[in-house]
């Protein structure tokens, strides 16, 4: 199981495109632009692949940036906890800048990561976690929080 903090974007545009991605129109920054241009041009969007010739094109959207943090649950309590976020159900959302402020005051406050070694138990493996890691994915979500704060969004977890 595994928890991704993410901010829901608005695309920043529209492509056509044929399934196996080989053949792509110029970018729309409407919809219904791109679906016209679809629904016009649908052949032209053929290149050969069997796959193609079958399923045709499609509208594909597009987004800025790609910043979703995923995590396992334990480390996302442990992030979670060190942010001042409620451990115990690990989905939630805040707005951009208490996030970073929180991420800032724990990367300034919270000693560096010494990481926990890998520990198996009657075929039980924990896997631990590498020496920085806190720290690494508290850049993360730096980045993250920077740009819903920036762009006015709220993060969410779960």
């Amino acid at each position: 199981m595994s928890v991704t903090f993410f901010v829901e974007q608005t695309p920043s545009g529209y492509q056509v495109t044929c399934e196996c991605g080989e053949l792509k129109s110029n970018m729309f920054n409407n919809v219904e632009h791109a679906y016209s241009e679809l629904n016009d041009n649908r052949f032209n969007y053929l290149c050969g692949n069997h796959m193609c010739d079958v399923l045709y094109a499609f509208v594909d959207v597009q987004y800025v940036a790609n910043l979703d943090v995923n995590v396992s649950n334990i480390n996302a309590r442990r992030l979670l906890g060190t942010l001042g976020f409620d451990t115990e159900d690990l989905s939630g959302s805040s707005e951009g800048d208490d996030f970073v402020g929180r991420v800032l005051l724990a990367l300034a406050l919270e000693p560096e990561d010494e990481g926990v070694p890998i520990v198996e138990q009657q075929g039980f493996v924990d896997c631990g976690r590498p020496h920085g890691y806190l720290q690494a994915r508290l850049g993360e979500l730096q980045t993250l929080g920077e740009y819903a704060f920036n762009n006015s969004l709220q993060i969410h977890w779960g």
